[in-house]
């Protein structure tokens, strides 16, 4: 995992190797990814530096870019679950991540406890999760049309949304929803 800088040359696609030496890199204690990472999200909290991560491989890891003397990425949990990951989005409280599979579960992750608790199924593969805090509840979009909105302990959506086409990516910013189908 590495954060990538950018030359300030006239030519943008140009980079050198003195762009990547202040880059900040795993800690010697964070341990290596074994898949490629298939979504991050960063804390709700803009003064910290923690952010979520799932890979392919079913992993959920959360990690904590240090800054200052001795820059660093640290690993501050890991989870595993059976079923490879594809999205995540923090709970307002940061208490919980909410996380997407490849077979369509969606999941939340207690981030004290590590307990996973299922709060859905999409028909489809997951491609995106964002929280409505105005609802609260959890939006999935999918490799198919239908958006779902789920709550914990729910049996079921609490609504859901057809968009006629699969939907490929999305986001959710200021109570704006955009798909890209």
């Amino acid at each position: 995992m590495t954060s990538y800088g950018y030359s300030n040359s006239s030519n943008a696609n140009t980079t050198s190797q003195n762009d990547y030496n202040n880059d900040v890199k795993p800690s010697n204690t964070c341990p290596p990814l074994s898949e490629s990472i298939s979504d991050i999200a960063w804390i709700s909290n803009q003064v910290a530096n923690v952010f979520a991560a799932t890979t392919w491989d079913g992993n959920l890891r959360v990690f904590e870019v240090q800054t200052g003397y001795g820059n660093a990425i640290n690993s501050k949990l890991q989870v595993k679950i059976n079923s490879p990951l594809t999205a995540c989005c923090w709970s307002p409280d940061n208490s919980a991540i909410f996380v997407g599979c490849g077979a369509g579960s969606i999941k939340a992750v207690d981030i004290n406890s590590s307990n996973v608790m299922d709060i859905g199924k999409q028909n489809s593969g997951i491609s995106g999760l964002h929280y409505v805090a105005s609802q609260g509840c959890v939006m999935s979009t999918a490799y198919e049309s239908n958006v779902g909105f789920w709550k914990p302990g729910n049996n079921g959506p609490v609504f859901n949304l057809d968009l006629g086409n699969k939907v490929f990516c999305s986001d959710f910013v200021n109570g704006i929803f955009a798909a890209g189908c």
